[in-house]
């Protein structure tokens, strides 16, 4: 479901609850709406996703509009055998937590102050954690570690400032012992500190960042912090830079800051790779290496 003119919304959504109904083999619902003058979600579209409900896999609610009222989502998620479950950004009039069990839920990704509401949900499958936090005194996030951490092998946060992030990350070693992939999604480049994985014995690094046309001297320190980070995490055997356009700037506009760096950064057990996997170094053109 995707933006579009909202004249006919209503009947629109409608005929969409017709048609859903009528696609028994439906895997993935992507609802990513943000124009729209409807904040919920109706019940005939509703009703219609939980009556196919048994075939659906993946729920990506990332629409600021269209939200699920909070009954009809438990309804729709405790019929499927959801594998991957994006939450929306919030349960609208809902106060109290939902009680129930995604037993197939392998991936989950929220902002922290769903976890409330998942406070009594139970993942027994859950090995995957992406979320936003808001850096609150006690992020909702901590509980939710309590009773989920120990299966986690992934843990993907998005960041938008440098107070906390530490912390948070700590609250990983203390709960996720299993913790092996770490990915940070950071709003500035300086955030990036080897300190905070002190505690994390984690193997893959994943790091992206949101600020764009960084100059060299940033790209300079980005790259001599993974060097320390390879240098005292023995247990790291790949970094990778998950943003593509992060791998184009390095790529176009700082290959003088790459070359030295991809020295330090290499090793019979470690890879640096792009956003798809593909070693940087193998990336770089013949008469870039020859500078």
């Amino acid at each position: 479901m995707r933006d579009h003119r909202h004249a006919h919304m209503d009947g629109d959504l409608e005929l969409l609850a017709e048609v859903i109904r009528l696609l028994q083999n439906l895997a993935i619902v992507s609802v990513d709406v943000s124009q729209c003058f409807s904040l919920s979600m109706p019940d005939t579209v509703m009703d219609a996703l939980t009556y196919v409900a048994p075939s659906l896999e993946i729920i990506d609610w990332a629409a600021p509009r269209l939200l699920p009222p909070s009954r009809s989502l438990q309804n729709l998620v405790t019929a499927s055998q959801l594998h991957i479950f994006h939450c929306p950004h919030h349960f609208p009039g809902r106060t109290d937590p939902m009680d129930f069990i995604l037993s197939s839920c392998t991936t989950l990704a929220a902002s922290d102050h769903i976890f409330h509401h998942m406070s009594l949900t139970q993942f027994p499958a859950l090995r995957e954690l992406i979320y936003r936090d808001r850096l609150r005194e006690r992020s909702p996030a901590s509980r939710f570690l309590e009773m989920h951490g120990k299966n986690l092998t992934s843990v993907h946060l998005l960041w938008s400032a440098f107070a906390g992030l530490r912390d948070q990350i700590n609250l990983l070693a203390a709960y996720s012992p299993n913790l092996r992939r770490v990915t940070i999604t950071f709003e500035f480049w300086e955030f990036l500190d080897t300190n905070m994985f002190e505690l994390v014995p984690i193997e893959h690094f994943g790091l992206s960042c949101r600020q764009s046309q960084s100059p060299t001297n940033v790209y300079k320190v980005v790259l001599a912090t993974l060097a320390r980070l390879k240098d005292i995490k023995s247990t790291l055997r790949i970094i990778r830079f998950t943003n593509y356009l992060n791998v184009n700037e390095l790529l176009k506009n700082h290959r003088r800051a790459l070359l030295p760096a991809l020295e330090l950064l290499s090793g019979k057990n470690f890879r640096l790779e792009d956003h798809e996997g593909q070693l940087l170094s193998d990336r770089m053109a013949p008469s870039t290496r020859a500078l």
